[in-house]
């Protein structure tokens, strides 16, 4: 089969927008089932286990640990476990037993930290444990970032959201709070890290309490499911992705439903891709700005 560029490319702009890793539907709502298949017999798209499809890869996090007999971990650690997470590790981060000396041409390449794992933290002999990988990025990574992930494992299925609360209430003192906060914080529900890291920025807002994947009617009918809400004070926040309009049915159905919403008196925020990621501080003024708004008329 022979597949053309703008096959390649709608797949491969999906698995960016997915931050890498998609299910099988994700990907057949940009491409065929056939050209899926080809792609990964080409070893254009890699499928790690069932339903689940990634971009092919060199482990250079594996071959790290291996190298300084240690263990990968962080965001390289997600990575391993299948984890969308906001921004993929630019160099693998590698933990070794404290004590352990290594020479500046050891640690060329890669990011190192001392530090002593449990056994059960430890899987296969080089990789942390999907709870410890949580546990960990909670602790180093910066909120959005760790949520993301939070979000991603519990989705995955690979934490449960008991035994992450469980872990972070018996976690050391040093990072305890961070740690505690995206246990907190984290939902299976979330789509996908866009919609995680723009959740955790309106965190930040006073007054606001958003939920994943809403579903809202209007006089008993379904109007749809939106990104985030907050009921309460009727306003939507949702994480538009230009893939998500890359069709004239799909663009009329949103525009539709944005109609419908307003019309029930919701408030309707929608952020691009590029305002979550690099402008925060502006997505989360505005949030603020429309709180403060609603809170004046539901007083």
């Amino acid at each position: 089969m022979d597949l053309t560029l703008q096959q390649r490319l709608a797949v491969a702009r999906r698995l960016n927008v997915l931050a890498w890793t998609a299910t099988r539907s994700e990907l057949e709502a940009v491409a065929p089932r056939s050209v899926i298949n080809e792609l990964v017999a080409q070893g254009e798209v890699v499928r790690l286990r069932r339903g689940c499809y990634i971009t092919p890869q060199d482990d250079p996090a594996r071959r790290g640990a291996l190298r300084l007999g240690g263990v990968a971990a962080y965001r390289s650690a997600a990575r391993h476990w299948a984890w969308p997470m906001k921004w993929l590790p630019e160099r693998p981060s590698i933990v070794v037993r404290r004590g352990r000396d290594l020479t500046p041409a050891q640690r060329d390449g890669v990011d190192v930290s001392w530090r002593t794992l449990a056994e059960p933290d430890v899987v296969d002999g080089w990789v942390t444990s999907p709870l410890r990988t949580v546990l960990d990025c909670a602790a180093r990574r910066p909120f959005d970032e760790a949520l993301a992930i939070a979000d991603s494992a519990l989705r995955s299925r690979l934490v449960t959201p008991a035994e992450l609360r469980a872990a972070a209430a018996a976690s050391p003192r040093r990072g305890h709070a961070r740690v505690c906060r995206v246990a907190a914080a984290a939902d299976p529900r979330a789509a996908n890290p866009f919609e995680s890291v723009l959740r955790a920025i309106a965190s930040e807002v006073r007054g606001l309490s958003l939920t994943p994947q809403v579903r809202i009617e209007r006089d008993g009918r379904f109007v749809g499911i939106v990104d985030l809400a907050d009921e309460s004070l009727r306003i939507v926040v949702e994480a538009d992705s230009l893939e998500h309009h890359g069709d004239r049915i799909s663009f009329e159905r949103d525009c539709r439903r944005y109609d419908e919403l307003v019309a029930d008196g919701w408030v309707v925020l929608r952020f691009s891709w590029d305002h979550v990621m690099t402008k925060p501080d502006w997505v989360r003024e505005i949030i603020a700005a429309v709180v403060v708004q609603r809170q004046s008329l539901v007083g």
